[in-house]
């Protein structure tokens, strides 16, 4: 008779059918050899061997979506993806992770203008063939229903909508005037660890345009427990991999931008106890974290400068009081550069389209520098290599061999 084995809830993220299995044991190897968790085994012999979880021992580990990458024939299931696609409409754009400073080169798959997946890509000495859970799940923000789109500027009481064409004029009018009543080091630009390296250097030239004592600080980089290696209890033994507590994607690029600009480059202590007393004129603050980021000292920051200008993609209390409200991109809608904890920089490519009313932070930002024509990531780390040689010498993922097929 047919053996027929039952479909398994192996895990809070993977099904398991095993009526697909072939007893490979790739999925095996990876937990004892990759996880260092080894929650999945072989059980019986024979005819009646099959792939399941030790009693009351499920997969738990943060690298259990890499077993249903490596699966061949489609017998580990991704709870998440389960039934919402199918795989043969996906598009797929080369892209960076941007959960945490490693940095890990991964697949974008779309399809109508929306992320469905990410999948990870293959960068020997960063990721290797794999990709954590938190960064492979932690894309929901994209499809955030309250997203923030278009412009808003504050005239009177009310921030209203304007056209885009409209952010030059009142960007550079407003900021002008506090330079003009409050004198050269007025105003301060806040540049968040998950802007690309160009968006970066593009709003720090034009900050500095208009203010050429303007202060450059780094925004907070959210720091999440410790450095978690694996294999697990490897007893000293080199990781395969590696999930980083910076859970920010560009802080080292952020700081090769702001000390190749030079001037004043205060600490994030510093300019939020400057700016809570009130201390400049206007300021210009970044965001586009995933998760949320105003800390009551940033809100006071905001609350007594005079003239705030916020760039963010979610709404927050530095939104609902700023004089100018800039709807940002998530990574995915955007390309540019992340510079990982090691120092390589890594170019990724726009996957979707951003939300109808908004525009990609390269174009404004790139048309408020004085720039004439589009925007084009690859031209302005060119004209970056100037100051930074680094950026004329991308680390690009290659291709992955024929045998890691």
């Amino acid at each position: 008779p047919k053996n027929k084995n039952p479909k398994k809830d192996v895990g809070s993220r993977t099904l398991l059918y095993s009526d697909r299995c072939v007893m490979c044991s790739r999925c095996v190897r990876f937990c004892d050899e990759v996880a260092g968790t080894g929650e999945l085994g072989i059980i019986n012999r024979g005819s009646r061997a099959e792939i399941d979880v030790f009693p009351g021992v499920p997969l738990e580990n943060d690298l259990q979506g890499n077993v249903v990458d490596i699966c061949p024939v489609g017998s580990l299931l991704d709870k998440d993806f389960l039934m919402d696609q199918r795989v043969w409409f996906l598009k797929s754009v080369d892209s960076v992770c941007n959960g945490c400073a490693v940095g890990c080169a991964i697949h974008v798959d779309h399809n109508k203008n929306q992320v469905w997946r990410l999948k990870p890509r293959y960068n020997p000495g960063v990721n290797d063939w794999w990709m954590c859970d938190e960064g492979r799940f932690g894309f929901k923000y994209v499809n955030d229903a309250n997203r923030l789109t278009g412009l808003k500027v504050r005239r009177g009481v009310e921030a209203q909508a304007a056209e885009w064409t409209a952010l030059d004029e009142v960007a550079r009018l407003r900021l002008g005037r506090v330079v003009e009543e409050k004198g050269a080091g007025s105003i301060a630009c806040m540049l968040s660890p998950f802007m690309s390296c160009e968006e970066a250097w593009l709003l720090a030239t034009f900050i500095r345009s208009i203010d050429d004592k303007a202060a450059l600080v780094m925004g907070p980089v959210p720091l999440e427990g410790d450095d978690r290696n694996f294999p697990v209890n490897a007893n000293g033994a080199t990781p395969k991999f590696t999930i980083l507590s910076e859970k920010a994607p560009n802080r080292r690029g952020i700081e090769m931008i702001l000390e190749a600009l030079g001037g004043d480059r205060p600490t994030l202590e510093d300019f939020l106890a400057k700016a809570g007393k009130g201390g400049y004129g206007a300021a210009w603050f970044v965001g586009g974290y995933p998760k949320e980021w105003v800390t009551k000292e940033i809100a006071a920051a905001g609350d007594k400068t005079p003239v705030t200008l916020v760039q963010d993609i979610l709404p927050s209390k530095l939104t609902d009081g700023a004089d100018v409200v800039i709807a940002s991109c998530a990574w995915v809608e955007r390309s540019g550069c992340f510079v990982n904890h090691q120092g390589k920089i890594q170019p990724f490519e726009s996957a979707i389209n951003p939300p109808d009313g908004c525009q990609r932070d390269g174009n404004y930002l790139f048309q408020l520098t004085g720039e004439s024509g589009l925007y084009n990531a690859a031209q302005v780390r060119d004209r970056m290599a100037a100051s930074i040689p680094a950026f004329g010498q991308l680390h690009v993922a290659p291709a992955p061999p024929a045998h890691a097929h």
